[in-house]
């Protein structure tokens, strides 16, 4: 069914995951994280469920890496509802350390002193990112502050970079939560906002056959229609489920 549509409206490639379409609301929001991580700040980014929180915090961690002027370090565990603190530390070991063989203390005190002792060496910012931050418990997010609060302590610099939906800054300004709360400072990100229409416009430029042009495949009207009705960041569906839609050939 999929390469029939693609056929029919002269599609190369399926309209999903074409590349990064970047507002001036993304550059702000960029350069806003950059600077924060750079100043050793506790950060919380949220991000609305589907609009491109992945694919913005990669390419961000990107360009950190990229200028190499910032130590990116992030967990790979599949299962984030377990995140703990020692884990993230074990993290931290793993892309901090330049050691062929690392071990990390199984004792508190000592695996303490040993990440002290290994932002020393760094010598440069640390940031750490941390995804689906929205489903961390209240106590690690606690945690996440003494663990701050011992890097600067060892004469590190360290920003914590958390990432989840808007339920994570919610809980951030909870009572229960004000010591953290207080220490961190919010981003929100809205996605497209007001350029739905724009992002369609190059969705298409990028997805069409060489020679097809955006009106040879869809109506103004129909444009329109997927810029106001229905979420930007869901065309394959759109495309999919096109008679839903009654789109019509131009």
């Amino acid at each position: 069914m999929l390469t029939a549509v693609m056929r029919f409206y002269g599609l190369e490639r399926p309209p999903v995951d074409v590349g990064f379409f970047e507002t001036e609301h993304h550059q702000q929001i960029g350069r806003d994280l950059k600077v924060a991580i750079q100043g050793g700040r506790l950060i919380a980014f949220t991000v609305v469920i589907g609009s491109g929180k992945t694919m913005l915090t990669r390419r961000l961690r990107h360009e950190l890496e990229k200028k190499n002027r910032v130590v990116v370090s992030r967990s790979l565990t599949l299962d984030k509802v377990k995140i703990t603190v020692p884990l993230l530390i074990s993290a931290l070991f793993y892309d901090l350390s330049t050691d062929k063989i690392m071990t990390i203390s199984s004792q508190p005190e000592r695996r303490e002193r040993d990440l002290q002792e290994l932002f020393r060496k760094v010598k440069k910012p640390v940031a750490l990112f941390i995804d689906d931050a929205h489903d961390l418990h209240h106590k690690t997010l606690n945690a996440l502050k003494r663990l701050l609060e011992l890097v600067i302590d060892g004469g590190g610099q360290r920003a914590i970079v958390l990432i989840g939906h808007p339920k994570l800054k919610n809980d951030l300004r909870r009572p229960m939560m004000e010591e953290v709360g207080d220490r961190a400072i919010i981003f929100e990100f809205g996605g497209l906002r007001d350029r739905q229409r724009d992002y369609i416009e190059w969705v298409l430029n990028t997805s069409l056959e060489t020679g097809v042009d955006t009106t040879q495949t869809i109506t103004d009207e129909a444009a329109t229609i997927m810029a106001t009705k229905l979420p930007p960041f869901r065309l394959a569906d759109i495309w999919c489920e096109h008679s839903r839609l009654d789109l019509k050939l131009a």
